[in-house]
């Protein structure tokens, strides 16, 4: 599978803005405190869905971020790998958990060096999209021991749950239309979305299963706006794009919004 290409929006010059996931997948360091205060947390289901019946696990966790995914395994694992680009998002994750059943690694899974497995488990957490899918996967197949387990999740904020949100979908995609390939931009998308996945993810293991736990909640309009700046999409824009955003959609939304947010758990078990 070929690495994404995501094409956002318009340069100031009126040029086509083409950012590639190889420069995305490092802007997450500019601003740690936001990504760890506003990005959404995970359920605690997903601890049962994403790993082994046999615990404690040693596990594998690529792009841990700030560690919000991380701190749902720690209880159930023997030991934990986690690795991210950032060298600030590890810091992050290192006081956040003060684990000592978890190591960190900064630098790229498919490239770095890892301590020898196997491995029960390989998880990802909102992360996988950005890797090459040819290299990652070959080498989470060596890592995985007979029967052990891939899981990956997404949050995505469902924003066709009520008329503001469906509102300020709208606004966004009349200012940047690549975000119709985002998961967040509709139900049609996210279940293709899955789909996508479910079949690369099946085509490497021979068998695949998805699920998608549900959530309600009240949040602020500051956390809806603040949420988006912590997009790669909105990373990637161009001054003029932001500006126009930052100013019409405020007023397009109430000052508490009723959330839906779904997350999407893919998994696969490696055969004997």
């Amino acid at each position: 599978m070929a690495p994404y290409i995501f094409d956002i929006g318009w340069s100031t010059g009126g040029e086509p803005h083409m950012v590639e996931t190889a420069v995305l997948r490092t802007t997450f360091s500019s601003d740690v405190d936001s990504y760890d205060r506003l990005r959404p947390d995970y359920p605690p289901a997903l601890v049962d869905w994403c790993l082994p019946r046999e615990r404690p696990c040693a596990i594998v966790e690529i792009g841990c971020g700030s560690g919000q995914a991380t701190k749902l395994f720690v209880e159930s694992a023997a030991r934990i790998v986690a690795i991210d680009l950032s060298a600030e998002m590890i810091e992050k994750a290192k006081y956040n958990l003060r684990a000592p059943n978890v190591a960190f690694i900064v630098g790229a899974f498919e490239d770095i060096e890892l301590p020898a497995g196997p491995f029960d488990a390989v998880l990802s957490a909102q992360a996988i999209h950005w890797l090459d899918f040819d290299k990652a996967f070959a080498r989470i197949r060596k890592l995985l021991r007979s029967g052990g387990r891939f899981a990956s999740c997404w949050n995505a904020l469902n924003l066709e749950r009520n008329e503001s949100l469906r509102r300020a979908r709208d606004e966004i995609l009349s200012v940047v239309p690549h975000f119709d390939k985002w998961p967040d931009s509709g139900r049609a998308r996210f279940h293709a979305f899955e789909r996508e996945w479910c079949s690369a993810i099946e085509d490497v293991f021979g068998n695949v299963e998805s699920t998608t736990f549900s959530r309600d909640v009240l949040r602020e309009r500051s956390w809806f706006l603040g949420w988006i700046s912590t997009l790669s999409w909105w990373k990637a824009l161009g001054p003029e794009q932001k500006s126009a955003l930052e100013k019409s959609l405020p007023g397009m939304l109430p000052e508490v919004l009723e959330v839906r947010i779904d997350t999407l758990g893919i998994r696969a078990d490696q055969g004997a």
